[in-house]
């Protein structure tokens, strides 16, 4: 989508505008999808069997509430009042995917949320949670998540440049009618 658009900009041609801006509606629709899985794979409970509280063996004795999902995608939220600032300055934009294969840096965050499970439950057995560990663990998965979407997007517009072939072919197999 992102190269689309390039394209379209490359080109330049007024008659293309309502193209343009129908590639830029597809690309904007796809980073839409791409933020929900990076806010998605940022929350350690979409990692884990343990989405809708603890299953099976529990020997930390932790939740087997099955709202601790909603909780965290929702009321911890609303309880911290977390701000745009605040993730913002938690942001560290340490996530450098390979604009050719970004799929490393998708793992990664999803390890990296994994990784946070058991300490979730453990701030949510020691009521912590609901306190400034709580509010600091949610800011720091928050930021974790921003950092990587924003280097997706940043690495899919670098992979979308397009070469002077992709121009070409695009011109040539998009059945453009400017009379139409």
């Amino acid at each position: 989508a992102l190269r689309t658009v390039r394209i379209l900009e490359q080109l330049h041609e007024p008659a293309r505008a309502g193209q343009l801006e129908a590639a830029k509606a597809a690309a904007i629709y796809n980073m839409g999808v791409l933020a929900h899985y990076a806010g998605d794979a940022a929350q350690p409970l979409h990692t884990t069997v343990h989405h809708h509280g603890w299953v099976g063996d529990n020997p930390g004795g932790y939740t087997t509430d099955r709202k601790i999902h909603s909780y965290i995608d929702g009321g911890v939220l609303k309880l911290h009042n977390i701000k745009l600032e605040e993730v913002r300055k938690a942001c560290t934009w340490s996530v450098k995917p390979d604009p050719d294969t970004p799929w490393d840096s998708v793992i990664s965050e999803l390890d990296r949320s994994f990784a946070k499970v058991e300490p979730l439950y453990q701030l949510r057995k020691s009521g912590d949670l609901d306190r400034a560990a709580g509010k600091a663990f949610i800011v720091e998965r928050l930021a974790d998540g921003a950092d990587t979407l924003s280097a997706l997007y940043a690495a899919a517009w670098t992979a979308a440049a397009p070469t002077q072939k992709d121009v070409e072919e695009f011109v040539r197999y998009d059945n453009f009618d400017p009379a139409r």
